[in-house]
């Protein structure tokens, strides 16, 4: 009898859990708004600190507790548009949080750059 062999959605399964593992908080938070459309990712006790300096903030400030639950989510939210269920799409509710994740703060509307780059 043939071994099954491995099954590729598990596999591709595992090598995302890997990623989320070692991914930015503040893009996975941005990433949670886009597709959930739940804009509660951008407010506390997620909203991530600033960085200092030329520090990529991974960690958003978040503690490891935190940082596992935006983990967890954002595999879930991967996951279901994996299956088929279609990301949120509006790209409104991220102009704010680039903004300041550039720390450009300059009132500027981001949503149709973001919307055109999203179609591409």
């Amino acid at each position: 009898m043939d071994d099954p062999s491995p099954n590729p959605t598990d596999a591709a399964t595992e090598r995302l859990r890997r990623a989320l593992a070692i991914a930015n908080i503040p893009t996975l938070l941005l990433v949670l708004v886009q597709m959930t459309g739940a804009t509660a990712w951008l407010e506390d006790p997620y909203q991530p600190s600033r960085a200092r300096g030329m520090n990529d903030n991974d960690s958003g400030g978040l503690s490891p507790e935190r940082q596992a639950a935006v983990r967890s989510a954002a595999l879930a939210a991967i996951l279901a548009w994996r299956d088929g269920r279609p990301a949120i799409g509006d790209c409104r509710p991220l102009a704010r949080p680039v903004r300041a994740n550039a720390e450009r703060g300059d009132g500027r509307d981001y949503s149709g750059r973001l919307r055109r780059h999203h179609r591409s």
